[in-house]
């Protein structure tokens, strides 16, 4: 059986050995950590990592991906995009400088200092239990959504769901088949494709309630 996977991405090399070897060292040994440089596009960053699913259970990610010159966006950006198709997945923010990043992010769980992946210790040690934490809960709600959706689908399959189960049906189809899209795309992802989705699930999913053909 395959591990489920950390993904780490930084613009230096040197940074993806040395906390890379950080995170192989600290975090329990069924995770597969991943380090990689970033795409030098957001959607061309987003298709890698959703060719990883559903495998992947959290991100790294460095902020200042584009001080390289090889990416046009920063990590931030990149927790955002992929918060379009995952709300739940635990990103964090892996800086030399983590003053400098707004501690109200609500694309990411947790802003993590290089100097503590450095130094070790009690920073450290607080950082990666917090991120086992919220991978093992992740890994939960990720088991949990399958089991839901194909109770949800069968009940669809028996014209037994009810409007709201119908909804829910729709968001649970939207993460299943969303990073897929992507994968097979190099269009640029945008929340407008998530909101078009929906709508046209949604309008499916009224005219089977309403008994229309």
């Amino acid at each position: 059986m395959e591990k489920n996977v950390v993904l780490y991405i930084d613009e230096e090399q040197s940074a993806l050995d040395s906390y890379g070897r950080e995170l192989r060292k600290n975090l329990p040994p069924e995770l597969e950590i991943i380090c990689s440089l970033p795409q030098p596009t957001l959607p061309e960053m987003l298709k890698f990592i959703c060719s990883m699913r559903p495998r992947i259970a959290s991100i790294v990610v460095d902020e200042h991906l584009e001080v390289a010159g090889t990416a046009d966006y920063i990590g931030s950006q990149l927790a955002d995009a992929y918060r379009q198709l995952d709300s739940k997945i635990p990103i964090y923010i892996l800086s030399n400088h983590p003053d400098e990043i707004d501690d109200n992010l609500e694309s990411v769980e947790y802003i993590l200092s290089k100097d503590d992946f450095a130094d070790g210790g009690v920073a450290l040690d607080s950082a990666i239990k917090r991120m086992v934490r919220h991978i093992n809960a992740y890994e939960q709600i990720v088991d949990e959504r399958e089991q839901r959706f194909v109770n949800l689908l069968k009940k669809y399959v028996l014209s037994e769901i009810s409007t709201e189960e119908a909804l829910e049906l729709s968001e649970l189809k939207f993460w299943r088949e969303a990073p897929a899209a992507i994968e097979e795309s190099t269009m640029t992802m945008e929340l407008k494709r998530k909101l078009d989705e929906q709508e046209d699930t949604l309008n499916d999913i009224e005219k089977l309630l309403s008994g229309e053909k």
